[in-house]
């Protein structure tokens, strides 16, 4: 195979990959709602996400790269959650210290035990899809609780 067919593979390749990612980067029209909710009280936001790597080629052009300040990808980044690198980074990128920063997340990987190490406060939300998706690690949370990410603006309120 010549090295031409071998980098049209490639494209190929990383096109269905892409492709993939972006069928997965659909967000709910509410969810949508309430992160430009979130961004119009002028909260920065950030994503912290154990996701594949066709999430991470997709999310450049997906619609919710535009609606959040930074985005930490474990398979990029080399480490996976509860990681505190991790935690460490996203506050970075966000330019926030850890104890201005709610985590927010459905607690596969501990997730939610990783952010209240870092410092942060967390929050579990429900996860959304069939009862077999693919989560790794749930454990155990005692901490707050919300039904759907879209409860997030009104919980921040109350907690203002």
């Amino acid at each position: 195979m010549s090295s031409t067919d071998r980098a049209q593979r490639r494209g190929r390749s990383q096109t269905s990959c892409e492709r993939s990612g972006e069928l997965r980067l659909v967000p709910a029209p509410s969810v949508v709602y309430a992160l430009k909710s979130l961004r119009a009280k002028r909260l920065r936001l950030g994503i912290l996400s154990d996701a594949s790597a066709e999430i991470v080629a997709a999310w450049p052009s997906g619609p919710l790269a535009a609606l959040v300040d930074a985005a930490v990808f474990s398979c990029t980044a080399g480490a996976v959650k509860p990681d505190q690198r991790l935690y460490g980074r996203i506050c970075a990128e966000l330019d926030a210290p850890s104890d201005q920063v709610l985590y927010v997340g459905d607690g596969g990987g501990d997730e939610l035990r990783g952010a209240l190490a870092a410092g942060m406060a967390a929050v579990a939300v429900r996860r959304r899809g069939p009862t077999n998706a693919l989560a790794f690690g749930d454990t155990d949370w005692s901490g707050p609780f919300l039904d759907t990410a879209e409860h997030l603006p009104a919980y921040l309120a109350e907690r203002a």
